[in-house]
């Protein structure tokens, strides 16, 4: 049984700068940052590589779940998955507010 460990895999620039505009967008209010956000989040969720496979996809790791399948690693990215649930949290809150905003306003 092999150990798990942790990787870290530097994201890409292109990556690493659509998350700093969804979250400069979030942070003044537009809801296409949340969106942005949410994109980012799972884009960083899980990484899976294998020195069989001819590509892999890997994405910036902190704190991870590792899996071994057979012949592959599978990492589970836990500060995306609470970075995406913030963001999910947030995204419906904004969205009930609105409507309730809608609801009361109509009658």
């Amino acid at each position: 049984m092999r150990s798990a460990q942790a990787t870290l895999v530097h994201a890409p620039p292109a990556r690493s700068v659509f998350g700093l505009l969804s979250a400069l967008l979030a942070l003044r209010g537009n809801v296409l940052g949340w969106l942005g956000a949410l994109l980012f989040h799972c884009l960083q969720v899980v990484s899976c590589y294998s020195p069989e496979w001819q590509f892999g996809f890997r994405s910036g790791i902190n704190y991870s779940i590792v899996f071994l399948p057979a012949g592959a690693t599978l990492l589970v990215n836990l500060v995306a998955v609470l970075g995406l649930a913030l963001t999910v949290t947030i995204l419906w809150r904004r969205y009930l507010a609105r409507h309730d905003g809608e609801r009361q306003a109509g009658t």
